[in-house]
């Protein structure tokens, strides 16, 4: 989940605002998809009373088939909001309550439950159940731990709690893998007919699946990776099929432009009190953001006015939330008192540059919405990522100066020799400081976690090369500066320096 940028001081009327045009809304896409390197595209922007826009753009697959707005995608965490749609719709029904707690609704899991027996249903939904967000990523490892969901969720929850039940928000997928355990023992078969019987029937949605052969079947996009930022390429990753209730489900652009509308107050064979109960905020978020049911809900402040007519009135209500399946990115967004909603799917993972996808789907909806966007925030880390992946050479380059200069013949550029070294021992440092204090910062994960080598895997070699070349580095200086350390204080002075291994010699 990301946190997006708002302001306050660029509020409109209503009678100020100005809807992109559909030639508009495509020309900005088709600058992105160009800017970001993205291999397919495909684009919803509804009303209650229709479709406004709907284009795909780019391929699905390195076969060269087309994108479409019936390609199915893996959607990610945009998933969560139908785990949610299904819990409330057993609510609805009386068979489920949202204080229901886990050890009741799993009492198959028995002593699994560990310290998360008295966590309850709404707990789950909101992501205050104590479960970490470390527990949620482990489900993207290279190993899954489990195959089913009700596997998987036992495992989830042998974890230690990070707070106490309802005390502190944490996103986590294990909030949802959980759930999906439930939703299981509740109606007693898989998510998948869960999901089908209780959110994709009634909406009427044809594609979304949790059964990723059947999505395979109907030509499921593959995914791809921008490598370095500079070109994609097919790139494996974890398919976790046990994690479908926290977004390992597919779904296609036409079906969630259904779901969209069916939320703005469209036609639906989805009970109105169960859609509205989904978006229902059930506790803190990232201030000044809640959660609902697999939705973020915030104030849109720019927005001031274009609901009242008055500048600085009250602002609209958004419903939002990304996706990212490791290789294939999505945005949903609702805003019923301006009657709008939107939809993006996209079959490319940007890797350490995945936020300017953000700023894409953050963009086009504030067009479509006739307000202007709050200004892009400057990210010194995503400035230096490419820095990140230039440190290897950066380093060999270092360490075979330092050889070079220490081979030279002259005296003459003896002083150079020093200098060479410290730039090397520099780079070095430079190199573990980036693997062992920036990136577990940024990414708050461990540069050994499996699901991290995965999520960006050009920073991760990167990483990873520029760690062995500062080990490289410093085994090679760690003999001479030794020895220059006792000739310094045998007053033997540096111009006494040398590097002197068994692989190679100084000449002088």
């Amino acid at each position: 989940m990301r946190t997006r940028a708002t302001t306050a001081d660029r509020s409109v009327r209503a009678d100020e605002r100005r809807i992109a045009a559909p030639a508009e809304i495509d020309a900005r896409l088709r600058a992105h998809m160009a800017h970001l390197r993205l291999a397919g595209l495909a684009v919803a922007v509804v009303g209650r009373e229709g479709v406004r826009f709907a284009r795909a753009y780019g391929r699905a697959r390195r076969d060269g088939a087309p994108m479409t707005l019936d390609t199915p995608m893996v959607i990610g965490s945009t998933g969560k909001q139908f785990a949610g749609l299904a819990i409330q719709a057993l609510v609805a029904h009386r068979r489920l309550r949202l204080d229901d707690t886990v050890a009741e609704l799993l009492p198959h899991l028995g002593g699994a439950v560990g310290a998360f027996v008295d966590v309850t249903v709404q707990q789950l939904l909101a992501h205050r159940s104590g479960l970490s967000r470390a527990s949620g990523l482990d489900v993207f490892r290279l190993r899954p731990a489990a195959q089913t969901i009700r596997d998987q969720a036992r495992h989830l929850l042998r974890a230690q709690p990070i707070a106490r039940p309802g005390d502190r928000f944490a996103y986590s997928n294990a909030n949802y893998v959980v759930l999906g355990a439930i939703l299981e023992a509740v109606t007693g078969g898989t998510y998948e007919s869960a999901l089908q019987d209780l959110v994709a029937g009634p909406l009427g949605l044809v594609a979304t699946t949790a059964d990723l052969q059947r999505a395979r079947e109907a030509g499921l996009a593959e995914g791809e990776y921008t490598w370095f930022r500079l070109a994609n390429a097919r790139t494996p990753a974890s398919v976790a099929e046990a994690t479908a209730p926290a977004g390992y489900l597919a779904s296609t652009a036409r079906d969630l432009a259904v779901l969209l509308r069916a939320h703005l107050g469209g036609p639906t064979g989805l009970h109105a009190s169960v859609l509205e109960a989904a978006r229902a905020p059930l506790g803190d978020a990232v201030p000044p953001a809640e959660y609902a049911s697999g939705w973020i809900v915030r104030a849109l402040p720019e927005g001031a006015g274009v609901v009242d007519g008055a500048r600085g009135g009250r602002p609209p209500q958004l419903w939002e939330h990304d996706g990212d399946s490791l290789r294939t990115m999505s945005y949903l967004a609702l805003v019923p008192e301006l009657d709008v909603g939107l939809a993006m799917l996209t079959n490319t993972a940007l890797g350490t540059d995945g936020r300017r996808f953000t700023v894409l789907s953050t963009e086009l909806l504030h067009d479509v919405l006739g307000i202007p966007s709050p200004p892009r925030r400057h990210d010194p880390f995503l400035a230096a990522v490419p820095v990140f992946f230039a440190l290897p050479v950066l380093q060999v380059a270092g360490s075979t100066w330092t050889v070079a200069s220490a081979r030279r013949a002259r005296p003459s550029r003896a002083a150079g020799r020093p200098v060479a070294a410290a730039v090397a021992l520099a780079l070095a440092t430079a190199g573990l400081v980036t693997a062992f204090v920036v990136v577990p910062r940024r990414t708050r994960s461990r540069a050994t976690d499996s699901w991290w080598w995965v999520a960006v895997p050009d920073l991760a070699v990167s990483v990873a090369a520029s760690v062995a070349a500062a080990v490289g580095t410093l085994v090679l200086h760690a003999g001479p500066a030794l020895r220059l350390a006792r000739q310094k204080t045998s007053g033997l002075g540096v111009e006494a320096w040398r590097i002197d291994t068994s692989a190679w010699r100084s000449k002088r």
